[in-house]
This record gives C-alpha cells, sequence and structure tokens, in this order.
C-alpha cells in the first residue's frame, strides 16, 4: 500500500556477545551478504550464517571469531581471526585453508595484521605493522633500536599468496596502521591514512586537508598521489572508476579530478553553518553516473557525478542529528534506502519522492545521535535491515 512500509517476510536477532570482564562493551558485530543467499555475521563469539529466505542460522563457527567483516572469495568467505586468515566455506561453515599470519612475515620481523581494508575479484588489500630490530651509531657506537613500519599489503584470496606489500606512513605511536580504502581504480588504489593517527609533521606537510596516496595495482609501487586541502583529515571520501573524488568538505559536497585534486563542483547542505571539524555530508554512493547522498539535516540528494547537478533532493522528515544518514541503493536500482537512528526511509531513485518509512515494531523513537542506526543490505530480491543486532528481511520493489 502507498506510504506503507512492506511486511518483514522475517525477523532475526543474533545472540549478544559477552562483554569483557572489565565491563567494557562487547566487540562490534559485522554483517555482509553472501551471494544474495545468506547473511554472514561475526563477532567475538565466532562466524554464522543466516539463510535469507527463511531467516534462520544454518550453521555457526566458533572458532572464526573476528573483528571485521568477512571477505566474500568465490564459494568461500575469508575470516580474519587474532592468529589466522581462514577460508570458511559459506555453504556449510567448514573450513578450507588456513594461513598463519606469522608466515607473511620476513626473516626477523614480528608482524601484526590490521584491518581489512576492501576487496575486488580475488584481491584484498589489508594493513601490516612490522617490528623489526635494527641498528643506529651514537658516537660511533652502535646500538640496538625497535624499528616500527606499515604496510599496504594486497593478497590474492584464490591463488592464496601475497601479491606485494607497500610502506606507507606509520603515523603516531604506538604505530598502529588505520587506513581506508578511498577507490579501487584500473591502474592503482588509493588509500588514506586515518586522521586521529596523523603526526604533527603529517598534518602540516598536508595543509590540514586529506592526503591519498597511489598505490599501483599490479605492483604496490607509489605512484603521485593527491593532496585535497579543502577535505579534512577525518571527512568522507571516496572515488570511483572514472577516476573521479567525492568528499564532504564543511557544509558542502565536492567533486575532484584524481590526479591532480581540482575542484570540479560543489553542493551545499541546507545549512552550511556548524561545528569546526563536523561535516554535513556523509560518504555517497556512488551507482554509475549518479551520487546519492545524505547530510546531517536529513536531506537527501541526488547529483550528476559529472556536473554537479542535482536531480533530487528530499528530507527524510525525522529529527535532525549530528551524524549523516547511511544511504543504499535496492537490488533493481529504483529505490533509495537511507538509514538514520530513527528508520529507514525509502525514495523513489528516479525522482526522490518518497515512498514509505520502516521502524521496528514497538520500538521507540531513538533520540538525538543515538545508536544503532537503521542499514540497508540489498540482497537480490529483498533488502536486510539491519538495527544493532536484529535483523528483517523486506522485499522492496
Amino acid at each position: 500500500m502507498a506510504g506503507f512500509a512492506p511486511g518483514p517476510q522475517w525477523r532475526y536477532e543474533h545472540p549478544a556477545a559477552p562483554g569483557p570482564s572489565d565491563g567494557a562493551p562487547a566487540g562490534p558485530l559485522g554483517a555482509v551478504v553472501w551471494q544474495d543467499r545468506l547473511l554472514l555475521l561475526t563477532d567475538s563469539q565466532g562466524t554464522a550464517a543466516v539463510d535469507l529466505r527463511t531467516g534462520r542460522r544454518v550453521w555457526k563457527l566458533d572458532e572464526a571469531a573476528s573483528a571485521s567483516r568477512v571477505v566474500p572469495v568465490g564459494t568461500y568467505c575469508l575470516v580474519d581471526t587474532v592468529e589466522e586468515l581462514l577460508w570458511v566455506s559459506a555453504a556449510d561453515g567448514r573450513v578450507g585453508q588456513r594461513l598463519a599470519k606469522n608466515t607473511l612475515a620476513r626473516p626477523g620481523e614480528t608482524l601484526t595484521i590490521g584491518q581489512v581494508l576492501g576487496s575486488e575479484g580475488s584481491t584484498a588489500w589489508f594493513t601490516a605493522h612490522v617490528r623489526r630490530t635494527g641498528e643506529r651509531s651514537v658516537k660511533g657506537r652502535k646500538q640496538k633500536v625497535t624499528v616500527h613500519e606499515a604496510y599496504v599489503v594486497a593478497y590474492d584470496l584464490a591463488a592464496r599468496a601475497q601479491q606485494w606489500r607497500a610502506r606507507v606512513p606509520e603515523g603516531r605511536a604506538p604505530h598502529t596502521p588505520a587506513y581506508q580504502l578511498v577507490a579501487v581504480r584500473r591502474d592503482d588504489v588509493l588509500v588514506r591514512q586515518d586522521g586521529g593517527s596523523l603526526t604533527p609533521a603529517q598534518q602540516k606537510a598536508a595543509r590540514g586537508g586529506s592526503s591519498l596516496l597511489s598505490l599501483d595495482r599490479a605492483t604496490g609501487a607509489a605512484r603521485p598521489g593527491t593532496l585535497l586541502t579543502a577535505v579534512g583529515a577525518t571527512a568522507a571520501v571516496t572515488g570511483d572508476t572514472s577516476g573521479r573524488l567525492y568528499a564532504a568538505a564543511g557544509g558542502e559536497l565536492h567533486a575532484y579530478t584524481g590526479t591532480d585534486g581540482r575542484r570540479l563542483w560543489r553542493v551545499a547542505a541546507a545549512n552550511t553553518r556548524g561545528e569546526p571539524g563536523v561535516f554535513a555530508y556523509g560518504t555517497p554512493l556512488v551507482a554509475g553516473q549518479v551520487l546519492y547522498a545524505a547530510n546531517r539535516f536529513q536531506q537527501v540528494c541526488a547529483v550528476d557525478g559529472a556536473t554537479g547537478r542535482e536531480l533530487w533532493r528530499r528530507s527524510t522528515q525525522a529529527p535532525a542529528w549530528r551524524e549523516t544518514p547511511v544511504t543504499a541503493l535496492s537490488p533493481s536500482g529504483r529505490t533509495v534506502l537511507t538509514g538514520d537512528a530513527v528508520q529507514l526511509t525509502a525514495f523513489a531513485a528516479r525522482d526522490g519522492r518518497r515512498l514509505w518509512k520502516f521502524q521496528e515494531a514497538g520500538a521507540d523513537d531513538a533520540p538525538e545521535q543515538a545508536a544503532p542506526r537503521y542499514a540497508a543490505f540489498p540482497a537480490g530480491a529483498r533488502t536486510v535491515v539491519r538495527r544493532g543486532r536484529t535483523f528483517y528481511s523486506l522485499p522492496v520493489d
């Protein structure tokens, strides 16, 4: 019925993992859709698979505990555990291959894998922290010192072999590399260091903006990067296959060339005034030539990626809050789904017409800045809606 959200086909509540003994919150719950058939969930209790047709859990693997989401690869999914990388069969939860992380270290090194940055095809990129012992001369005497280095590693998931590793800045102590995968392009990948780990010298070199590192896809060799001086180190930034970059800059959404960082266009939010370090727009969703972007004033807009022309702009009609809603596109491409702390709102992708909103039955509206937010996971003929550890299946479109 027009204006009403479709009824959920099923509801699944994932069991909460017990928190640490010190009373701190339990670890995060990662969620990924596998081949439009399974919902794969990871936390400190293991990895579990939920059938998308029925909403029933079909298997659970306790040893596949992970603080990050799995990476789908063919009939398997890669799980990043504390000691190993596991190739787990998505069909039945059996481990098909194991790789001890320390085998990726070179002689004399202690290597720790950070986070999986992302994947495309059979290649996954992740960060690594290397510690080794070196020597330096002090007043003519050699002294042993501990050397810290950070790397981005490209790994072939199908061949189960490291393709390359590229040295990147390790940032402030304790030298734990934290990077974001900004864009995967034909010849290179763009990465950005987490703004919270920048040293004063790095902040000065970036002139308060964002420095994007370019790594050759085949070899990992450093290529000329891109400096976006108007884009803060913690602002949302992403790219597309054409080479354009899209980023939040204060109260605006900007587009840049991916080579020299020249600004192409900008789109303002309804209210460009805000607090220092708070950006109006979140990370836009790139769908072909169109961007779907939301801002923290509860507006969602569709923008032509090449020209910056607004195709439409609508409000979710939910209370404004500090964080920006997150957007997704339904499997057919006809519906834009925007999630915040209050609701999931659906818009017609063609003209922005507000279609419906979905809220948990019996749940109160969340106050400003409350968590968790609603999030949509398109999956074939349905969309999985998540709020915290609760999941619903909606027949969207």
